[in-house]
């Protein structure tokens, strides 16, 4: 996925000469990797826009949906390969790799972040986000408390049904609306 300004866009090129267009099709005729039979690169830059807030809604800093994947088949559900990740990796090396990723992001990203997470995040995860961010003041933690609600989520317990986004979408709102974001 591609964020970013009116060079991500492609402004003044046709969309077939776009770089992002061009790196589908490369990656697509060139890649020799035998788990991706097709990359879809999607290009959301958009002329004359700025990234001036990134809100990150994870379940969990101990998940990695990428080591997941990587231990996925078609034949298997996801939970199969979330509990094969877990036994194989860890939660602890799992956690070492996002904050490795997150110093990137403080690094490279000095706009307003905001960390978003469904129930609680707990002391641990708090501590690594406000560590890692401790110099930044465009930082906040955010959570919509839906832990035990389980009228929330579809029966697999992880997807928010059409509850769960609204009540995920008014916690952000009103927190976006308030006087600490509006800083």
């Amino acid at each position: 996925m591609v964020l970013g300004g009116s060079e991500a866009y492609g402004q003044y090129v046709e969309t077939k000469n776009n770089w992002t267009e061009l790196l589908e099709d490369d990656l697509n005729k060139n890649l020799n990797c035998p788990r991706y039979k097709k990359v879809e690169v999607i290009n959301l830059g958009m002329h004359g826009y700025d990234i001036d807030l990134i809100i990150f809604l994870t379940p969990s800093l101990y998940i990695s949906n990428e080591e997941i994947q990587l231990r996925s088949d078609p034949s298997q559900n996801w939970q199969r390969a979330f509990d094969k990740t877990m036994s194989e990796v860890g939660e602890e090396k799992i956690f070492k790799k996002q904050k490795v990723l997150l110093q990137e992001l403080k690094e490279n990203y000095t706009a307003h972040i905001i960390f978003f997470r469904n129930d609680s995040f707990d002391k641990i995860e708090k501590y690594f986000i406000t560590d890692i961010f401790k110099n930044k003041s465009k930082i906040n933690i955010l959570e919509a408390g839906l832990k035990n609600n389980t009228e929330a989520f579809f029966p697999d317990g992880w997807s928010f049904n059409k509850t769960g986004h609204k009540i995920v979408e008014k916690t952000a709102f009103n927190f976006l609306k308030s006087p600490i974001c509006l800083k």
